[in-house]
């Protein structure tokens, strides 16, 4: 009787290991993956307005194309808005200006949810280390505020 139940107890022990281990390796794989997205997103430079956050989270040049490219957040701290950002401009430490065309972007902002956005910019040359200034026009529907938005001083990691 005594050989019974402890054998029962010891298989029983062993399917909560199993189990208990299956189980972390779960969690460790689910952590992993949130480290590495909450990584991606750490911020450049921060900027807000009118209870809207907008981060930039990185500035990639591409020495063969002659390229920039910016990545940016925007978080919206309100309630869910018709949501329009354009004007997206750059300026070199020389001066030089570029221009994202008539590049606009016409959406919708909910309450805490990042938006993701990229701009490329061309016929930047790889001796340009540093952007001056970046700069934005947005526009929040459901409240009617304009905003101009700037970062400045941002390194190009050129690759």
């Amino acid at each position: 009787m005594k050989k019974v139940l402890f054998f029962s107890v010891l298989i029983f022990a062993m399917t909560k290991v199993g189990y208990s281990q299956v189980k972390c390796d779960s969690l460790e794989a689910e952590n992993k993956y949130l480290k590495k997205v909450i990584g991606l997103n750490q911020p450049i430079k921060v900027a807000e307005a009118d209870k809207v956050e907008y981060k930039l989270v990185s500035c990639e040049g591409n020495k063969k194309a002659q390229t920039v490219t910016l990545e940016f957040l925007i978080i919206n701290k309100q309630a869910n808005s018709g949501f329009v950002l354009e004007r997206l401009a750059i300026i070199d430490l020389n001066g030089n200006s570029f221009d994202a065309g008539y590049d606009n972007i016409n959406t919708t902002v909910y309450t805490d949810v990042p938006l993701k956005g990229k701009q490329s910019f061309s016929g930047i040359l790889p001796e340009v280390q540093y952007i001056k200034l970046f700069k934005f026009h947005t526009f929040l529907v459901q409240t009617k505020q304009h905003n101009d938005i700037e970062f400045r001083d941002i390194k190009i990691s050129w690759k």
